[in-house]
């Protein structure tokens, strides 16, 4: 089931993010799930990052995805860390695929 979101940059390469592909249906993203940046491959997980206060709105937080460090993902269940790695291969294959000349 895909989900779509307001857009926002990858951490890691700019990518424009605004879309997630789930396995559960009408899931949507939540603090400490975890992603892959469809761009660059990285590891990602939603977290609800500060914004600073401006001279017209006052400080907030918003869900949105930063960089999963090696600790956070070395933490993960097995289980889960093997999804990851398995979609990180599929994301690498598709490209080469992509790339092969015809």
């Amino acid at each position: 089931m895909v989900t779509r979101y307001d857009a926002q940059p990858c951490p890691y390469c700019g990518h424009t993010l605004d879309a997630s592909l789930g396995f559960e249906a009408d899931m949507e993203p939540r603090a400490g799930d975890v992603s892959i940046c469809a761009g660059c491959r990285g590891f990602l997980v939603w977290d609800w990052i500060e914004t600073p206060a401006t001279a017209t709105e006052p400080e907030d937080a918003e869900l949105r995805q930063r960089k999963l460090s090696p600790r956070e993902f070395n933490d993960l269940p097995g289980d889960t860390r093997g999804e990851l790695l398995r979609a990180q291969a599929k994301l690498e294959e598709i490209e080469r695929n992509v790339r092969k000349p015809s």
